[in-house]
């Protein structure tokens, strides 16, 4: 029985009812998110998924989607050929190819979906704020789109799970009387008076009422004039002491025990014959855990083992020393696949090491193959980290830098860049890592609203890369930044230094100078009619950056269908390769094509979806630039409310961050 949850049921029995939709419970620890989706799957009609979050698999893309939909991998075959390979490759089922984010986020829509034309379907995730990036993308990415498919997504988490445009449902503290309703309960042959002290530390939070009786000695359960042992001060959360409860208890177990339990917190693998091997080189064995199951903490099931909450996954960290725990992680290195076993190595490493570093960046690369740009970044850093080499080291912060803004990670990108600039001072860096430095960090000027500095950044890059494509590439997005800023003195200037910075030379150079120079053309008030318009040669690879400036001066020279063309390509790209960070400034592109080439709705489709993702990726430059172009397509539309709503949030989003494109 839920105690005092009757609003909460009310809500979740709605969602049920509807069999439609998506609803997150979010809450502290212990609030009884986690009781409320069991009540969901028991009170569900139709297929139940679940899966739960687990900290030591934040960095390893994919691993949680890859636990939820495991029980219906049988089931892709009537999913367009594209979304099930690029759901394979993520999965990293067979030789699948690499995974596609945006492929994978509608492969699991349309899965999910395919699903429920047999029956409902419900989707349960517990602990969501420690899924890993990618598993978190797809899923939040297919609960946006759900309409009236029967199906249902219900997440909890605390507040640490960002998400945006999702109905959320927050569970309350119990009062008082309901709190006395739960204790009883659970600890009935307690005296009233040991009771209502209780109830008085618990604090409304229904874990600590179940869980602190526990905790009482058997002076203490007898008398509430003998102080208890746990109580902190009202100025400590309650589940702090809920926790070293459970900490307590765990240090009382054998230790053969606790050696399983600790492998078991340090690797959620659903193989429980990989948890007997690493048990194994402990001097442990499942039959250990039977101490566990019997103090209530975990319990074993035909694949895994399950905590009783994830208090305790803590809790067991707190109870076992550093020594145990290294000798933990030796052990599961020895058990786990090459991905995990990273991770493993890189925990125990507490010195630079370049052979574990050289590991992680390996890990980086086979994650980037599967389209986890998060878990690129995370391995990179700690690769950084453990790099004795301080160039390496400077190296290793930019690619993940490089890796967080590709996955939308602003601020975790700032915080990389900060750390590669620190080191970059005491040592050489070689050039083509300056200029990417200097690239990112341009990257999030853009996003802070300054392209001017961006531009400054920019060029700084361009005089250190020593490689034409870097170079142009870097030149051409100074000059479109300097163009797109909202109007300022040093527009000219840097316009004509951008142009200067251009190098010579027929076909790509050529190219980008003509962009440039017409760029500052039009900055200077003149005109850029009669100036030549050369075209690349599309043998010749330009980056995704630079491909995005020539093709919006495609406008210049009235080449529509080859703009649209373009466009198309690059948002591929960008899909394919899981950069999901540049997709929004494509599909602005893409969206100005279809509108230029007179496909209205195609446009407001794509303006309308780039809005979406640039707000999941906490891109609102780029929002605001596509409303700009939605608000026009909807104009065109009749859709005269949503038009003006979207020019409003295109111009505030212009005005507040000294950019020009969405206002005009």
């Amino acid at each position: 029985m839920l105690y005092g949850r009757q609003a909460e049921l009310s809500v979740i029995g709605e969602l049920l009812e509807s069999r439609s939709g998506t609803l997150i419970v979010r809450g502290e620890a212990g609030i009884g998110k986690s009781a409320l989706l069991e009540h969901a799957a028991a009170k569900a009609r139709g297929r139940v998924l679940r899966v739960t979050g687990v900290e030591s698999e934040a960095d390893l893309p994919f691993a949680a989607l890859h636990r939820l939909l495991r029980p219906v991998l049988d089931h892709l075959e009537p999913l367009p050929a594209q979304q099930a390979e690029a759901l394979r490759g993520a999965l990293a089922l067979g030789d699948a190819p690499r995974g596609d984010r945006f492929l994978v986020g509608l492969a699991t829509l349309s899965l999910l979906v395919e699903l429920s034309a047999e029956t409902p379907v419900l989707c349960l995730v517990d602990d969501a704020q420690w899924l890993d990036g990618e598993s978190a993308d797809a899923l939040l990415f297919a609960a946006r789109r759900l309409h009236a498919e029967p199906v249902m997504i219900l997440l909890a988490a605390r507040e640490a799970f960002r998400t945006t445009e999702l109905p959320e449902l927050r569970p309350g503290k119990l009062d008082a009387e309901t709190a006395r309703r739960l204790l009883t309960e659970q600890a009935a042959d307690l005296p009233p008076t040991v009771r209502d002290q209780l109830v008085a530390e618990a604090q409304g939070n229904p874990l600590a009422l179940i869980e602190l009786p526990r905790m009482l000695t058997a002076e203490q359960r007898r008398s509430a004039l003998v102080p208890l042992s746990f109580s902190l001060g009202t100025a400590q959360p309650v589940t702090e002491r809920v926790l070293l409860g459970f900490r307590d208890r765990i240090a009382a177990l054998p230790e053969a025990t606790r050696s399983c339990l600790l492998v078991a917190a340090l690797d959620h693998h659903d193989e429980l014959d990989v948890l007997a091997r690493a048990a194994g080189l402990l001097g442990a064995s499942l039959v250990d855990f039977a101490a566990a199951e019997r103090a209530g903490l975990a319990r074993t099931s035909s694949v895994s083992v399950v905590f009783h909450h994830p208090l305790v996954r803590t809790a067991v960290l707190l109870a076992c020393d550093i020594a145990a725990r290294m000798a933990a992680h030796r052990a599961l290195a020895e058990a786990v696949d090459d991905d995990r076993r990273a991770w493993h190595l890189a925990a125990i490493t507490l010195q630079p090491d370049e052979e574990v570093a050289g590991q992680l960046e390996c890990l980086a690369v086979r994650a980037r193959l599967r389209g986890g740009q998060a878990a690129v970044s995370a391995a990179y850093a700690r690769a950084a980290e453990l790099s004795p080499d301080t160039a390496e080291a400077v190296r290793r912060w930019t690619a993940a830098a490089q890796a967080a803004v590709e996955a939308g990670l602003w601020l975790l990108a700032g915080e990389q860049v900060d750390r590669a600039r620190h080191l970059a001072e005491t040592t050489t860096p070689r050039r083509a890592v300056l200029a990417e430095l200097a690239h990112v960090r341009a990257k999030l000027e853009i996003e802070a609203g300054r392209p001017l500095e961006a531009a400054r950044l920019l060029h700084e890059g361009a005089e250190a890369a020593d490689d034409l494509p870097t170079r142009l590439s870097l030149l051409g997005m100074a000059g479109y930044y300097i163009w797109a800023s909202a109007t300022h003195p040093d527009q000219v200037p840097l316009a004509r230094r951008t142009e200067e910075l251009t190098p010579d030379g027929a076909g790509l150079p050529a190219v980008v100078r003509g962009i440039n120079k017409a760029f500052r053309l039009i900055l200077e008030g003149g005109s850029v009619a009669g100036q030549a318009h050369l075209t690349p040669d599309p043998a010749e690879h330009m980056p995704s950056e630079l491909r995005f400036v020539v093709a919006f001066q495609s406008l210049h020279r009235a080449d529509l269908v080859g703009m649209l063309k373009e466009a198309v390509e690059l948002v591929e790209d960008c899909r394919t390769q899981g950069r999901l960070g540049r997709l929004p400034q494509a599909m602005t592109l893409l969206s100005i094509a279809q509108l230029l080439n007179g496909r209205h709705p195609a446009g407001r489709a794509t303006a309308a979806e780039g809005m979406a993702l640039a707000a999941d990726l906490g891109q609102p430059l780029w929002r605001g630039y596509l409303a700009g172009v939605h608000a026009w397509l909807s104009a065109v539309a009749s859709a005269e409310e949503e038009a003006s709503a979207l020019a409003d949030e295109a111009i505030r989003e212009a005005d507040a961050r000294g950019w020009m494109p969405a206002a005009c």
